[in-house]
């Protein structure tokens, strides 16, 4: 679907936006790194993979 949609947007311009991805594995971290946990002694919120991957992806506004 990702290479549809690029395609897209080289043929037809910014009507379809290009899409991009990034590759985590879930398995290859415990649950709290993948969406985040509270540390009990300082009360304090630490932000997990899924969240911060997706923070970055939608800061960026590069069009490549």
């Amino acid at each position: 679907m990702q290479k549809a949609m690029n395609y897209m947007n080289k043929e037809k311009g910014s009507k379809y936006p290009a899409v991009k991805t990034e590759i985590l594995n879930p398995k290859a971290v415990s649950i709290n790194e993948l969406f985040g946990f509270i540390d009990l002694n300082t009360m304090e919120w630490n932000e997990g993979l899924l969240s911060s991957m997706m923070s970055r992806l939608c800061k960026d506004e590069s069009d490549d």
